[in-house]
């Protein structure tokens, strides 16, 4: 019994490397040393598992860091361009406020986006389809310059005749 008491006092101070104890008896000493020494069994399985669990979550964290990393890299270079797109946008277009308007809310949507890393991976689908729309918005502006570039020639040579 004494055995026993010091066993589980190792066990309680977070100690179950201990080998099993021998069991000597088939009368209740017995068949809890044996409990014991199953439990313990069992609780170096889980702690085992536990390691396991947790070499995977550090090796996926990691992970995901790496990918935050990335489309942080990407946001920036992304969130550039588009400051540069909608400064040349305002130098050629300067009566298109409203495409001008809708460039910059892309960009301060881009700009909070990168502010907001943590939840980088839910944002990342969302940074995806606001470019897709400002290259159609850029598209889009490109032939409108055209249609009133030409419509500013048109002018111009009526008015010269």
């Amino acid at each position: 019994m004494k055995a026993l008491k010091t066993y589980m006092d190792h066990i309680i101070d977070g100690d179950i490397s201990q080998p099993p104890l021998p069991i000597t008896t088939k009368d209740e000493i017995g068949q809890l040393t044996a409990q014991t020494n199953l439990m313990t069994d069992r609780l170096n399985v889980m702690m085992r598992e536990i390691q396991l669990v947790a070499s995977d979550v550090a090796a996926n964290s990691e992970q995901l860091t790496q990918s935050a990393h990335e489309v942080t890299e990407g946001t920036d270079h992304v969130s550039t361009a588009m400051g540069e797109i909608a400064h040349g946008t305002e130098v050629q277009a300067t009566n298109a406020s409203k495409i001008a308007s809708t460039m910059s809310d892309f960009r301060s949507q881009i700009t909070d986006i990168h502010e907001a890393s943590d939840d980088m991976k839910n944002h990342s689908t969302t940074v995806l389809a606001l470019t897709e729309n400002g290259r159609d918005l850029m598209e889009q502006s490109t032939s409108q310059m055209t249609a009133i570039d030409q419509i500013v020639k048109v002018a111009v040579e009526r008015w010269k005749a």
